[in-house]
């Protein structure tokens, strides 16, 4: 982690951000069904394990198992690296009781591994399935104090709907320090992938769109 950014390891994308993500920052990944949000945030753990940074990967769609059995067609063991005591996949697909309980739950998880990487999938899936009544600005502003608190480097993937230019509820982008559109668009009767880096703070981004590719082993960025 050189100049205090964490790398990836997705092809291709790290250049677009000065080497990596900003240590300890909070960063969105926003898009619509199929964009590979999860893929994306899965290889950023899984690489991240793999080369000595702890990882905690909470799923809040998909049970641990579906998740591990999907990432298994990119080659991604996620099961050796649980056995390995390099990453904790938490099932929250039926939550604990509140939102306090839940961010307990995960804070105790990233303290028992000692962690440095950590992903929400997704919070429009823990917002829905927590059903707070709390606002969801207070909501985020819980989790973002729990995550700085936690000095992990976090990704926190959310939903953009089809043909919207809003991120989620709109409030998550004011939040975050960074912000990874992955958009899908049809053209000529072909699905195309782009990736934007909407913002990143302290970082001299790239401020293009880039192809993606969905490949057999993960994210690659082209062009």
């Amino acid at each position: 982690m050189k100049n205090g950014r964490v790398p990836t390891g997705i092809e291709g994308f790290d250049r677009l951000v000065e080497g990596g993500i900003p240590r300890n920052s909070i960063i969105l990944v926003a898009g619509g069904p199929g964009a590979g949000k999860t893929v994306f945030s899965a290889e950023y753990i899984y690489n991240g394990a793999s080369n000595g940074e702890k990882a905690v990967y909470v799923s809040f769609g998909e049970t641990a198992d579906v998740f591990k059995d999907y990432m298994q067609r990119f080659g991604f063991d996620f099961a050796k690296l649980e056995k390995e005591g390099k990453v904790a996949i938490v099932d929250l697909t039926v939550p604990k009781l509140g939102l306090e309980t839940n961010l307990d739950f995960i804070e105790q998880k990233v303290k028992e591994l000692d962690a440095r990487r950590l992903v929400i999938d997704s919070f429009s899936a823990m917002a829905l399935a927590l059903g707070e009544k709390t606002s969801i600005r207070n909501t985020l502003r819980r989790l973002s104090n729990l995550f700085r608190d936690m000095k992990c480097t976090s990704l926190m993937v959310t939903e953009v709907s089809i043909g919207s230019q809003t991120i989620g509820t709109g409030i998550e982008e004011f939040l975050a320090d960074g912000i990874i559109v992955l958009d899908t668009s049809l053209r000529g009767g072909q699905l195309e992938r782009n990736v934007l880096i909407r913002k990143m703070r302290g970082t001299k981004h790239s401020a293009k769109t880039y192809p993606y590719l969905i490949t057999d082993h993960g994210i690659a960025v082209v062009g």
